[in-house]
């Protein structure tokens, strides 16, 4: 039997969509091949789901167990929902995963670290490995503004920031580490908000622009520009979980909608109707205004995302999104715009 999934290995890390099909070959039409597979928490310590299913091979002689990614993430974020109320403030963890097989007397088994993905194109957790697995690479923030990097592997790897800055009418740039190399064999999270890097200037200085870099070895890996702006008075600030299992953040620069809704179900006692189950449902829209096409792949992506956050102050708090609006006309010369409705979901959960 040839297979897809190497037994031979132990251990790996892998992107969930990278075992998101297994498929058996070289068999005998009809054999029987029983998969057993036990999920366990991020430590490998705690079962939480185990189950054995018997496959019989095609008139080809082959077998193929396909869509297990969303499965896989399913479990991920039980994960992440089981600690607590989640934040952006920490990673997505990750689960681990006992595969074994039974073909006549022939046994194997192995085990895989799984991180949380949705995007299937070419990309491996090899690839993503000491980089800041973001969307964008330049990005609008302000003052008040929470930014967060995700590095993969974060061993050996440290994360610096390259101001531009006015002091006494010049404009200067200066290096600093936001973290030292981080000895952690995960994903890490840093927090790399405007605040934390002005904090890193002289006093008096006054940021206009950073550059967020990873360096391994002497090597950078990857860069992030963030560019303040200050020309809109108003501004929300939405974090969600990307396709590459990070969190991602967007500022929505436009305009801001409000609607209440009141809900309630009506019911008779005595001579007079009664509104009972009532509730007032208050849900906003946010804008872009026009935006290049860099902005609009981050509204797509922020449209797949199971965990979304709105910036209340300086706490981020958890939304149930009900609307995504992208607009885009052809053919003109318009820029693109997009809009996202959402609801605060305290009360879910």
């Amino acid at each position: 039997m040839n297979s897809t999934l190497n037994f031979s290995t132990s251990t790996a890390d892998l992107l969930t969509q990278e075992l998101d099909k297994i498929e058996l070959s070289s068999l005998t039409v009809g054999d029987a091949v029983m998969m057993t597979f036990a999920v366990y928490d991020g430590s490998n310590t705690t079962e939480r789901d185990n189950w054995t299913t018997t496959y019989y091979a095609d008139e080809t002689g082959k077998i193929t167990i396909s869509g297990l990614a969303r499965m896989w993430n399913s479990y991920i974020l039980s994960e992440y929902l089981r600690a607590g109320a989640p934040s952006p403030a920490t990673p997505l963890g990750g689960i681990v995963v006992h595969i074994g097989y039974t073909l006549g007397e022939t046994t194997g088994s192995c085990q895989r670290r799984l991180w949380y993905c949705r995007r299937k194109a070419g990309t491996t957790l090899a690839t993503l490995t000491a980089t800041i697995p973001t969307i964008a690479t330049v990005k609008k923030t302000r003052v008040g503004a929470k930014e967060t990097a995700v590095v993969e592997v974060p061993s050996s790897v440290t994360v610096s920031a390259k101001s531009y800055y006015l002091l006494s009418g010049t404009l200067s740039t200066r290096t600093d580490t936001i973290s030292a190399a981080n000895s952690g064999t995960y994903r890490s999270t840093y927090d790399v908000s405007p605040s934390v890097v002005a904090a890193l200037l002289p006093t008096g200085g006054v940021l206009k622009e950073y550059e967020v870099k990873t360096t391994k070895n002497g090597t950078v890996k990857s860069t992030i520009k963030y560019m303040m702006t200050a020309d809109h008075p108003h501004g929300t600030q939405l974090c969600w979980l990307n396709n590459y299992g990070c969190w991602e953040t967007l500022l929505m620069a436009g305009a801001e909608d409000m609607k209440l809704e009141r809900s309630a179900e009506t019911a008779l006692g005595g001579d007079d109707l009664t509104s009972y189950n009532v509730e007032a449902i208050e849900s906003k829209t946010v804008y872009t205004g026009y935006v290049n096409n860099t902005i609009l792949n981050q509204v797509r992506d922020l449209a797949d995302s199971p965990l979304v956050f709105v910036l209340d102050g300086s706490t981020w708090k958890k939304v149930v999104v009900d609307n995504v609006a992208l607009e885009r006309r052809r053919p003109s010369n318009e820029a693109p715009t997009a809009s996202v409705t959402y609801r605060i979901a305290e009360s879910e959960y």
